[in-house]
C-alpha cells in the first residue's frame, strides 16, 4: 500500500481530469425534453460562462485552471454508460442515439492531461495558457 494520497488508479496512464460545458448539459436535456443529470458523465470540471459544444474548440491548447497548467488533448467518446440514470440504475435516455442523431457523433466534454499540478476551486477562471 501507498501512503495516503500518493495512490491513484486512473483509466489512462498520464493523469487527465474531465470538463465540460454547464450550457452543453443544458443543450443535450433541451434536445431529450428532460433535465440531463451532470453525474450521467462523471465530470471533475463543469463549466459556467462557456457556449454549448465550445469545449471542443479548445483540443490542442494549453489552459489555465487555478493555478494548474493542463493541455486539453481529446474529445470525450462517450460509452453507454452515460444512458442510465444515476439514482435508479436503470438505462432511461438512449443518450448515445440522441448524441449520434443531432450531432452525427457520441462525444461530450474534453480530456485534458495535467501538465503542472495547482489548486483549481469554485469560481476559478480557465483560459487560454500564454
Amino acid at each position: 500500500m501507498g501512503e495516503f494520497g500518493k495512490t491513484r488508479y486512473p483509466d489512462r496512464e498520464a493523469v487527465h481530469i474531465s470538463l465540460v460545458s454547464q450550457a452543453t448539459l443544458n443543450h443535450l436535456s433541451e434536445i431529450a425534453g428532460r433535465q440531463i443529470d451532470v453525474r450521467r458523465f462523471r465530470p471533475n470540471i463543469v463549466l459556467d460562462g462557456v457556449p454549448a459544444w465550445g469545449e471542443f474548440d479548445w483540443v490542442g491548447k494549453e489552459m489555465q485552471l487555478g493555478t494548474a497548467r493542463i493541455a486539453i488533448t481529446a474529445r470525450i467518446n462517450r460509452c453507454l454508460n452515460i444512458e442510465v440514470n444515476p439514482e435508479t440504475g436503470e438505462r432511461d435516455i438512449s443518450l448515445l442515439t440522441l448524441l449520434q442523431k443531432n450531432f452525427q457523433h457520441t462525444q461530450t466534454g474534453v480530456l485534458a492531461q495535467v501538465i503542472t499540478n495547482g489548486t483549481v476551486a469554485i469560481g476559478d477562471t480557465l483560459r487560454i495558457a500564454e
